[in-house]
């Protein structure tokens, strides 16, 4: 990590992908700079070159050749070199090699340059062509910026302000990347423009040839704000990161894999909610079951750490289930500490079922409150999170507040290739198999997983494979297309299959396989 410093702003930048990593103020101490939280995206500020955005199929054709190029170019994915460095400006610079000519034919040296001068951070991109013949590329700057920016404020609170008045429509893009042709209405006479979630909910907002040449970041609840000049740049782009079991709208994040059958989950899953007011830690546990297997036991193991060390227990039970067995199952668990039941998939049931559920659970010994919610419609989620903040003792965060789970990113990628085996396979076959991730490398243009499906008979090993890998070739690209989401950048993903037999069984392979 390098520095470069004002006597107001402080800046860290990495050799990787000459990325902007940090600004921080120096007398306030605010941070300005997104965190990079994998869980959400990655990445907190890449360059992009030597394309801005997506080629139709990732490709395009030069001099009779097909060459192809992934989104936002490779240099956010190169080493740099340190060009030069004072104390308040350094120089990065990559050259064309030959893996960059093999996806992009043309020689080039590319430099960036930060400098610091009082409370303002200027970034200039130099596109050197060493070569006579034309180079097309576009570049371009993805700083992801923090929001909320200061404590006692929320994101909806903020809101851009643009130099002049804009009349500006808006760009859609499509499902594979590209800016459609038909632009939608958008900014209309206006120079402020509120920030809120639903803004970003089909993608970034792209705008093109506007007047002004800076905007605003900006709150009426606080004095910290930034500006943000992009000068001659023919676009802008506008984008947040979005983010369903309980515990995925709780979280507004997906942490748990979701499926129609019973037992999806296997671990205990730390979701970390934190807020300017308050940090909630949420265990989504396995369901409980009398174990058959080792497995099992590992699961109910799960479970039981859970509620030795929980304030508070969400009970959790389908309004179309039979009750009764949920009953028997929450007076088993003998609690300590009080529990909210909460009666779930209520979007389709009728009041009647509803004042059903109320009159069965609300004088159980175990029900200290009774919930109602839909987590897919998200239907009760704020009235839920206001119960579980009432039960909950004072006290200093476990966890950064930009923590969302203490689960590693290999955890997550293997379980969602386990998600689409749940997805697209029925009877045992799911039950039987686990996921193990062996590789994940970060390369030049792309990262590299390499996971192995963990089956227990060879016959299961063939319904996996499919007819000349049929099958095999559906879960990696649905799982791959997830993945890519996940990260936000390109992945090359390879399955494999191994046959271990009675794995459930075996107390090496668990460990091994993180039970």
């Amino acid at each position: 990590m390098h520095n470069i410093e004002s006597d107001q702003l402080r800046v860290s930048i990495t050799e990787n992908g000459a990325e902007l990593k940090s600004v921080i103020h120096q007398q306030n101490g605010v941070e300005y700079m997104w965190s990079g939280d994998p869980a959400f995206w990655a990445k907190t500020s890449p360059v992009l070159f030597p394309i801005v955005g997506t080629l139709k199929e990732n490709a395009f054709h030069y001099q009779g050749k097909k060459y192809s190029l992934t989104r936002h170019g490779f240099a956010r994915d190169q080493v740099f070199r340190v060009v030069a460095q004072q104390l308040d400006t350094i120089t990065f610079g990559i050259d064309s090699t030959g893996e960059t000519l093999t996806n992009y034919p043309f020689p080039f040296r590319f430099q960036i340059r930060y400098a610091v001068v009082n409370d303002e951070l200027a970034v200039t991109y130099g596109v050197h062509n060493t070569s006579l013949d034309t180079m097309p590329f576009s570049v371009g700057g993805h700083p992801a910026f923090k929001l909320p920016l200061v404590e006692g404020t929320a994101y909806d609170d903020y809101q851009l302000v643009f130099e002049k008045e804009e009349t500006a429509p808006r760009w859609p893009i499509s499902k594979d990347g590209l800016i459609e042709k038909q632009p939608l209405p958008f900014l209309s006479g206006s120079r402020v423009l509120p920030l809120s979630k639903e803004l970003f909910k089909s993608d970034a907002v792209v705008l093109k040839h506007l007047a002004s040449r800076w905007c605003k970041l900006r709150s009426d609840k606080t004095d910290h704000g930034l500006e943000f000049t992009f000068g001659n740049f023919p676009f802008l782009g506008l984008w947040a990161a979005g983010k369903s079991t309980l515990l995925n709208a709780l979280m507004q994040e997906k942490l748990a894999i979701v499926s129609p059958k019973v037992q999806t989950t296997r671990h205990r899953i730390k979701g970390i909610l934190s807020t300017a007011d308050y940090q909630i830690i949420f265990s989504d546990t396995p369901g409980i079951i009398d174990p058959k297997y080792r497995l099992h036991e590992k699961m109910m193991h799960a479970v039981r750490s859970a509620l030795e060390d929980a304030d508070l227990a969400l009970l959790l039970v389908d309004i179309n289930e039979d009750w009764s067995e949920a009953d028997a199952v929450f007076s088993s668990l003998r609690l300590k500490v009080p529990s909210v039941v909460v009666v779930n998939k209520i979007d389709k049931a009728p009041k009647e079922k509803l004042e059903e559920a109320t009159a069965f659970f609300k004088d159980k010994k175990y029900t200290k409150e009774l919930a109602f919610t839909s987590a897919l419609s998200k239907t009760g989620i704020d009235k839920l999170l206001a119960s579980i903040l009432s039960y909950l003792p004072e006290g200093e965060a476990f966890y950064a507040e930009d923590e969302i789970s203490d689960l590693p990113t290999k955890f997550f990628v293997a379980e969602m290739i386990r998600e689409k085996i749940y997805t697209l396979f029925e009877d045992e076959i799911p039950y039987q198999t686990t996921v193990v991730v062996n590789e994940f490398k970060q390369k030049s243009t792309l990262i590299k997983i390499r996971a192995e499906i963990i089956v227990q008979r060879e016959s299961q090993k063939a319904i996996i494979l499919g007819q000349n890998g049929k099958m095999i070739k559906q879960i990696g690209t649905a799982a791959r297309q997830e993945i890519e989401k996940f990260l936000e950048q390109k992945v090359f993903l390879e399955l494999f299959v191994k046959v271990r037999p009675n794995w459930r069984e075996n107390e090496l392979y668990l460990k091994e396989y993180g039970y």
